[in-house]
């Protein structure tokens, strides 16, 4: 017997991840060394192209150090200038 989603849960998609920032994105709303967090799609593209670093190790790192997870402001920017800097690598 397979449980069934209540109302309360959501996919696993939709649900909020956290990474480090490893450079500033203003675009985005953050700057490096900040914890970031945004659906998992965006957290994706994003390590992809090397902009977070979504290693639970690194999210505690950067709260040692007192930073707070902040919510990317613009997910769409956030992820066309992460395709932008993975381009730009593949091109060097």
């Amino acid at each position: 017997m397979t449980k069934s989603a209540t109302p309360e849960e959501k996919p696993a998609a939709t649900f909020a991840t956290f990474a480090r920032a490893l450079v500033d994105l203003p675009a985005a709303g953050f700057k490096c060394g900040q914890i970031v967090t945004a659906d998992a799609k965006v957290i994706k593209s994003l390590t992809d192209a090397g902009i977070v670093d979504a290693n639970p190790d690194a999210v505690d790192y950067a709260q040692s150090m007192g930073h707070k997870a902040v919510v990317i402001q613009n997910t769409q920017a956030a992820i066309e200038q992460g395709q932008t800097i993975d381009e730009g690598r593949e091109a060097s």
